[in-house]
């Protein structure tokens, strides 16, 4: 078992090394030995259960996407620290699976607030030139009523890429 204990609030979830292997960075932090491991991630423990759920059930095979968004749409705050430790965690599919489904729009401030990398995870999925555009659309985010027709459509998703659409 691996234990994934929180810097913020001091809270430890465990996971098998199966699990954990979904994680190019735990792999990596916890190294060749099964069984080793207590790492610290600066999130807190109910985003890191999610973030091991969401581990478990792709180890498993099976999917709890519908359950997982569920449990992280309920608090804008969770849904930010969720987005933030995916990224960190570089949990790819749970990440672009955050990215399309924001659910609302506190918890994409919470998201813009919490996660200062956001424009640079956007800019390929939302198929923008660059970093200062998402920034632009983000920021926008907080007056809706001055949002252009294109940056609608670029928060309904029309503008993600192929691969970002399958499921949705």
């Amino acid at each position: 078992m691996v234990r994934l204990v929180s810097q913020t609030d001091g809270g430890v979830v465990e996971i098998t090394w199966t699990a954990a292997a979904a994680s190019s960075m735990l792999s990596t932090a916890i190294g060749e030995e099964e069984g080793l491991g207590e790492v610290p991630l600066p999130a807190s423990a109910a985003s890191i259960a999610l973030a091991a759920k969401w581990m478990t059930h792709k180890a498993d095979g099976s999917d709890a996407e519908a359950e997982l968004l569920e449990s992280a749409h309920a608090e804008s705050s969770l849904f930010a620290s969720l987005v933030s430790i995916a990224d960190f965690l570089a949990l790819d599919g749970l990440l672009d699976l955050l990215l399309c489904s924001f659910g609302t729009t506190e918890n994409l401030q919470a998201v813009v607030e919490a996660v200062p990398q956001l424009p640079t995870l956007l800019v390929g999925r939302l198929r923008m030139s660059d970093e200062m555009a998402v920034s632009t659309l983000l920021d926008a985010a907080n007056s809706p009523e001055t949002l252009t027709w294109e940056q609608l459509e670029q928060y309904d998703g029309k503008f993600l890429s192929a691969s970002m659409t399958v499921g949705i």
